[in-house]
């Protein structure tokens, strides 16, 4: 999520640029949810992920968006249920999607002197491009994940997918006027087995999964990374602040973490596995 504080001004996106933003974040969101159900549920055949998010019925932005932020402590985009407790299902974990091109450093960010001011220490090493940071958006830090662990007792866990291909996808999507079947998939997964077939929702899949081009039909190439929220909270995780670039205004304060502290893809399904144990 991006937060646009209109009030100060201070930082903020065109609506055009941010709408794109949440466009991509949901191609994010949508292959997060392929991967979770082809890669965590054959192994904790318990769990189910539903759509859990700010977001349930499409993009919003601008002051509308900024007044749900303030008030709204569901905001991870999707929760870890437990489906075989109650009706319905015990909450294990909220689940934040975020999307990177790459990992970033300082040349990326857009206020070095909060980065020559890092608190980590680092600030040569990510100049030389030594180091690749994660970066989560300060405001969802320090309010919405703090909010809904007070509110639920449960964990967040932050996944970054890493891959260059987010806004090749979204331009595809939109394109063909797959928008719709982007955010069907998002809150509901695939059909059940059965069901009419709906062409939008396959080839939107198609594009999803399979690359195009010379090595069109391969699958995707990405790399999947996740913190849990509360090693940050904590500060069990060392984590800065740095400027993202934005359309005008002041850099959007981001948190940063060298990307080595974050766990990578083979231990999620363990993990998730522990939750259900509990």
């Amino acid at each position: 999520m991006v937060h646009v504080q209109d009030s100060s001004h201070d930082h903020m996106y065109t609506q055009d640029k941010m709408a794109r933003n949440l466009g991509v974040g949901n191609v994010g969101e949508a292959f997060f949810r392929h991967w979770f159900e082809t890669n965590i549920i054959p192994k904790n055949p318990r769990v189910s992920l539903r759509q859990f998010g700010y977001n349930p019925d499409g993009i919003v932005v601008g002051h509308e968006k900024v007044e749900m932020l303030k008030s709204l402590r569901e905001s991870p985009d999707f929760a870890v249920f437990d489906s075989t407790s109650g009706e319905d299902g015990k909450l294990l974990a909220g689940v934040s999607v975020n999307t990177q091109h790459s990992l970033f450093t300082m040349q990326q960010a857009r206020a070095p002197w909060l980065c020559w001011t890092c608190g980590r220490k680092v600030q040569q090493e990510c100049f030389d491009k030594k180091i690749g940071n994660l970066w989560y958006n300060e405001y969802n830090i320090i309010n919405d994940y703090r909010g809904f662990v007070d509110l639920f007792g449960s964990e967040v866990l932050l996944v970054t997918i890493v891959a260059t291909w987010f806004k090749t996808v979204y331009d595809k999507t939109v394109e063909e006027h797959l928008e719709a079947a982007a955010l069907r998939y998002i809150k509901s997964g695939m059909p059940a087995a059965g069901a009419s077939e709906d062409q939008e929702l396959t080839r939107f899949m198609d594009l999803l999964l399979r690359m195009g081009g010379r090595s069109k039909g391969a699958p995707r190439k990405f790399e999947l990374l996740w913190i849990p929220y509360s090693e940050v909270r904590s500060g069990h995780i060392p984590h800065s602040i740095a400027g993202a670039p934005v359309s005008r205004g002041l850099p959007r304060r981001v948190v940063c973490i060298d990307g080595k502290s974050a766990q990578k893809e083979d231990g999620f399904a363990p993990f998730v596995a522990s939750l259900v144990s509990h």
